[in-house]
């Protein structure tokens, strides 16, 4: 463990844990925890590509708080966002929707995932998600499949589910028929996970003015004072800040949006349990930014890479971040996507789950030495 000083703020951070390693992909990691403390994480063991026919995750699970991670299979899809139900068991939906609903292009379905016993069991139910009443047509992302073309609407699901008490709320990012970049919505379910109806938009490309990919990847925490924060992406590395909004009214409306420090892809906020706010992504390399205050404008930055190399220094475990801001030069030198996830496993304890890509976005050849890796390290944060 090693402490380090944030100006009012000791935060201790543990030696980073192996959960998977492999040959091929592994990247993109989401960590769930189930009401009865089992720990999941997710991974793609897929290309990164809107043109894939057929997916695939790897899924870990811990029943010692991560402290070992031997349980672990694969599957045809992972839930990218999911919410613990009163039986113990979550409920998810994947990545990406796939098909329409009575061929409107207003109301979409992707497919549901429930995780069992802990994780132990894994039920997928295709097409069973359904996402209503946008107020504007999708765009359709087109593809060349085994059995012709296929398409699939431009909704991404994306973020965290936030238990509001009388309804589920969350979040995805689609982009509208006519748009070249990306807007964030707000969906609320009042079933329980079932069902999904848009609520609001919760920022356009206008609002985030020449940023290059548009409102995207949007995460959203409850604060102590009631009020819902939004953090999303408006583009990927150097020069890229994170945006954030906040919400009143349930997700009804939303303030103007404003920079972070922060960048650049794929944040994941939480408020802990001493109403610290906690701040997870990358690109370059990964961090964690901390907030003492509602309004979070005096921003802690750890720099995660920096701990992981200093805690496992041997050449199979390095990570090295490119610091270019040339998409292509990263793309092929950047050995970490930058994406993370956490989860409060204990009073102001967190786990925080991130990759190791040696070969950036290459996949890792069978006759190579290097291997991927998704590790998970634990983090106390503490208010002075």
């Amino acid at each position: 463990m090693t402490s380090y000083d944030l100006d009012g703020m000791r935060v201790t951070v543990g030696i980073p844990k192996l959960v998977a390693k492999g040959i091929g992909h592994l990247w993109f990691p989401r960590i769930f925890r189930f009401g009865t403390g089992e720990l999941l994480i997710k991974h793609s063991i897929a290309a990164d590509s809107g043109n894939l026919t057929l997916t695939g995750s790897g899924m870990h699970l811990s029943f010692d708080d991560g402290e070992t991670w031997d349980f672990h299979y694969d599957v045809s899809e992972g839930p990218e966002v999911a919410t613990p139900r009163a039986d113990g068991s979550l409920l998810g939906v994947v990545f990406r929707t796939y098909g329409a609903v009575s061929g409107s292009m207003r109301d979409v379905r992707g497919h549901k995932v429930r995780l069992e016993d802990g994780g132990r069991r894994y039920v997928l139910e295709p097409w069973a998600a359904s996402f209503t009443g946008l107020p504007r047509d999708l765009g359709r992302h087109e593809i060349k499949g085994q059995h012709g073309a296929l398409w699939r609407p431009e909704l991404v699901v994306h973020g965290d589910i936030v238990d509001l008490g009388s309804e589920l709320f969350g979040t995805a990012y689609v982009t509208f028929a006519g748009d070249t970049k990306y807007t964030s919505i707000a969906i609320v379910s009042g079933d329980g996970g079932d069902t999904w109806q848009y609520r609001s938009t919760i920022a356009t490309p206008e609002d985030t003015g020449d940023a290059p990919e548009g409102p995207c990847e949007p995460s959203t925490t409850l604060l102590a004072n009631g009020e819902l924060m939004c953090v999303f992406r408006g583009g990927g590395g150097i020069g890229n800040h994170l945006w954030r909004t906040y919400s009143a009214d349930r997700g009804q409306t939303w303030s103007p949006v404003e920079q972070l420090p922060a960048m650049s892809v794929d944040p994941t906020v939480r408020r802990l349990t001493n109403d610290v706010v906690a701040l997870t992504t990358g690109r370059p390399g990964v961090k964690l930014w901390l907030a003492g205050d509602e309004r979070d404008r005096d921003w802690r930055e750890l720099d995660l890479i920096e701990h992981h190399n200093a805690a496992l220094p041997e050449p199979e475990h390095r990570i090295v971040p490119s610091l270019s801001d040339d998409p292509w030069v990263r793309h092929t030198a950047d050995q970490t996507t930058g994406y993370t996830s956490m989860v409060e496993i204990a009073p102001n304890r967190i786990l925080v789950t991130y990759d190791r890509t040696p070969f950036g976005w290459e996949p890792v050849a069978a006759d190579s030495p290097e291997r991927g890796h998704i590790y998970v390290v634990p983090v106390d944060v503490q208010r002075l």
